[in-house]
């Protein structure tokens, strides 16, 4: 038959998809895990343990732990200086190991094979004035120690032979140095080949051991034991893409699971009526179901096999031409046993759906008159016949495929929902740390910061003014809390209810007489017109000698009796939270502070209360009564000046990875961050996420096109003989058709709504990890811990975007819908 023919076409393209779909979906997100944790073993090795500083007894006996998979070492031979007679790195050798097990490549030239050669990182070619021409001939001042401990310094010379792209800067050293100039063991240095030594051993675990690689920091007493945490998966996303990666390979599964029941239980009511013609002519129910599963077999099978195989070769092809062509690399990963079980999975499925088709043929009686065979219930209610409720009465045989269709959207939009929604919160993420923190480097830490022992010396940053590639920098310095006398009025509420508000750690212990204390905060000039510009109407650029700005933040209290400012708060806690604002101290007013020579009168030229959206977190002191100053007026009250925060600018044009290793080497007491590097896997790993999103997408779409043919097609016949018969009487094409849009629109509304209740259930949980896990909370009883819970995924959840996407899969689903209805209306109504 014409129908069973298109329906067997659309059942074997269906089962191709599935296989198709299924395993393109479990290769892409192994192999986007695998590029994320390839991203971090190029940057930082991939090594699990090092031992600095060993022995060759300690080095011989982690050779011969049974946990361990591979093992790199090097040697430090000496240190380079430079012209002036700093240190700029160390020369040492190393075997093949470590150069694999570091991921440590040459941008041109090879690794060092005779005793003359060398290969260095390129930044310190640069550093020392070299260029990256091979061959050239490299002169070298080299500091090193003989075996009696004695300073001794060399001149050598080497043929450079390779240029080794930057690694140094980015491992995991705990202060150790690394070579960054390579020669052969063969190649000694000074007059005694046993002098001083420094041998580093790095290990890469055997692959069951390697979540217990602190277990071996017990035979390593001689060296300093290091864990190199990134190539972990908390680093790279991988144990929580875990949970995500199950919930997508879910929803995939269940697609196919319905999409082929579905048809295969809209194939056995088209085939009821063979089978019984079949069976009156004589043919045993044996012959009837090796008939009908052989039929199956026929047209499921190679479709099955043809989707396998296109499913596990299309995504090598694809990822060959991204790596060529593109420019993100992506690592491709065949897990066999992932693929190998979705296989097996779907075909239990596909044996399971036959079971349900046999049993439904069990039921049957399969004898008798043809006539006989089929009897329909109805229930018959008395309705007044008119066009409102003639379709209802047409289709009261359709509630099943009705309730197919609502199931339908309902997992396809929590499918989408949920990848879709996980991607704009890594997009969020992206944005939120590209605003609040858009600088290449930085040292220290700002947030809290009162008078801290971590700073730097003016030294310190005149120094990283003058490394290589470093454009616009930043800096901030904060004193300790001192007093403060202003002209005008201040309001007494304000500061005492800061003072019970605020929390032990945030207290300002000095404030415990009638005085208002603060810090000094002085900032780079080229800072102060950012400050400026959150100073309500004003229109200076910079702030002058004796110029300051106040920041006196406006404070919500919240139910706990907490103050939290603007940034902290959730719309709750805006709408109902007390107000707590100090007005009194105006632009105009005066500030002094008694300095050792004297008292200083300071002219306040704005006031800050809130900081504006533009404004980077990243500079916000965050300290009430903060008195913000340039440079030459904060070292004229402190003395000196001493940032405690230092931003840090690359300039265009120049080689960033050399910057990174200059930095580096910048010797300072604060907190060293390359945020350049952090920001571009964030941006990659974004990038992945968004390609993925689309092509999982897509897959959703053509799964819903494909059912709904499928459901279509299982009562077309009833459909045109009942429209038809309408159209024949009078009713127009449009009237049936408007008609189909209303269900379509219906069935795609509270499907799409029922979708809602994965991304809600996904809502929670992770809701309840940050309140458990990050939050400072703890849990008082059940049932407030539970609304707690509902409060924040209501307040963090982002309303706007969530409406788009739900009116998007709305319409999505009713113009499908209503492309198939068209067809039908206009192409077989006669």
């Amino acid at each position: 038959m014409k129908i069973s023919k298109y329906q067997n076409r659309i059942l074997a393209m269906v089962t191709f998809f599935v296989f198709f779909f299924g395993l393109i979906t479990v290769i892409y997100s192994d192999s986007y895990q695998n590029t994320l944790e390839e991203q971090r073993k190029k940057l930082y090795g991939s090594w699990n343990i090092a031992s600095y500083h060993t022995s060759d007894d300690e080095i011989q006996t982690l050779e011969k732990n049974a946990t361990i998979d591979k093992v790199g070492k090097v040697e430090v031979l000496g240190d380079i200086l430079d012209r002036e007679g700093d240190n700029i790195g160390a020369i040492g050798s190393a075997d093949n190991s470590f150069f694999s097990l570091g991921n440590i490549k040459t941008l041109s030239g090879h690794m060092p094979r005779n005793a003359n050669e060398i290969a260095i990182e390129a930044s310190y070619l640069t550093r020392l004035g070299y260029s990256y021409e091979l061959g050239q001939n490299i002169h070298l001042n080299i500091l090193f120690y003989d075996k009696e401990g004695n300073e001794q310094i060399g001149v050598y010379q080497f043929v450079l032979t390779g240029v080794i792209k930057n690694y140094s800067s980015y491992w995991k050293t705990q202060n150790n140095e690394l070579p960054s100039f390579f020669i052969t063991k063969r190649k000694s240095i000074g007059t005694n080949k046993n002098g001083t030594i420094t041998k580093h051993i790095f290990i890469s675990l055997k692959e069951k051991y390697k979540e217990e690689a602190d277990a071996l920091q017990v035979l390593c007493q001689r060296g300093e034991f290091v864990k190199n945490d990134y190539v972990y998966g908390e680093y790279s996303g991988g144990r929580l893409f875990i949970l995500e990666r199950n919930m997508l390979q879910f929803f995939i599964l269940g697609i196919g699971c319905i999409t082929i029941f579905l048809l295969l239980y809209i194939d056995l009511k088209n085939q009821t009526e063979n089978l019984l013609i079949m069976r009156i002519l004589g043919a045993t129910k044996a012959q009837i179901f090796q008939i009908y599963i052989k039929k199956k077999k026929e047209v499921m099978l190679f479709p099955g096999i043809a989707g396998i195989f296109f499913g596990v070769a299309l995504p090598s092809v694809l990822v060959t031409i991204i790596n060529k062509y593109g420019n993100y690399r992506l690592y491709l990963r065949l897990s066999w046993i992932n693929i190998l079980g979705l296989i097996v999975l779907f075909t239990l499925v596909i044996l399971f759906v036959f079971f349900i088709s046999i049993i439904r043929l069990l039921k049957l009686p399969l004898r008798g008159k043809l006539q006989q065979q089929t009897e329909y219930k109805i229930v018959k209610r008395r309705r007044k016949l008119n066009k409102k409720n003639l379709f209802k009465i047409l289709n009261i045989f359709q509630r099943k495929e009705k309730i197919l269709s609502v199931m339908l959207v309902t997992v396809l939009s929590a499918f989408m929902l949920l990848t879709v929604y996980q991607t704009w919160e890594a997009y969020r993420s992206y944005r939120f740390s590209s605003i609040n923190y858009p600088d290449d480097y930085t040292f220290g830490r700002l947030m809290g910061h009162i008078g801290s022992e971590d700073t730097m010396t003016e030294e310190q940053l005149s120094l990283i003014k003058g490394v290589y590639g470093v454009g616009k920098v930043e800096s901030v310095a904060i004193s300790s809390n001192i007093k403060l006398m202003f002209s005008g009025k201040t309001d007494d509420i304000y500061l005492k209810k800061v003072k019970e508000g605020m929390r032990d750690d945030f207290t300002q212990k000095q404030q415990l007489d009638n005085y208002i204390y603060g810090p000094l905060v002085g900032v780079s000039d080229n800072l102060t017109g950012s400050y400026l510009k959150q100073v309500e109407h004003s229109s200076k650029k910079k702030l002058k000698n004796n110029e300051v700005i106040l920041y006196i933040p406006d404070y919500i209290k919240t139910e706990k009796e907490m103050l939290q400012v603007d940034l902290d708060l959730d719309s709750s806690t805006q709408k109902n939270g007390e107000n707590i604002q100090e007005r009194m101290i105006k632009e105009g007013d005066t500030v002094t502070i008694n300095t050792k020579e004297g008292e200083k009168i300071l002219n306040i030229v704005g006031v800050i209360h809130c900081f504006k959206d533009e404004m980077p977190a990243s500079l916000n002191p965050m300290v009430t009564y903060g008195v913000l100053c340039n440079e030459s007026t904060y070292r004229s009250i402190c003395g000196k000046y001493s940032p405690c925060y230092v931003t840090v600018g690359v300039q265009k044009g120049t080689i960033p990875y050399q910057t990174d290793i200059e930095l580096s080497k910048v010797n300072t007491s604060l907190y060293f961050e390359n945020n350049r590097v952090e920001r571009e896997e964030q941006l990659n790993n974004l990038i992945l996420k968004v390609i993925m999103t689309f092509v999982l997408t897509v897959i959703g779409l053509l799964f819903l096109l494909l059912i709904r043919l499928g459901i279509g097609l299982s009562i077309e016949k009833q459909k045109i003989r009942r429209y038809q018969t309408l159209y024949q009487l009078g009713m127009e094409k449009i009237i049936i058709w408007k008609y189909f849009l209303k269900n379509n629109f219906t069935e795609s509304f509270f499907g799409v709504l029922l979708g809602n209740i994965a991304l809600a259930f996904y809502r929670y949980v992770t809701e309840r990890k940050n309140l458990t896990e990050f939050a400072d909370y703890s849990i008082q009883n059940s049932l407030s811990f539970y609304m707690e819970i509902c409060k924040r995924c209501v307040a963090f959840t982002h309303w706007e975007f969530l409406i788009l996407v739900v009116i998007i899969l709305i319409l999505l689903n009713f113009f499908i819908a209503a492309a198939c209805d068209y067809q039908k209306v206009y192409g077989k109504i006669k």
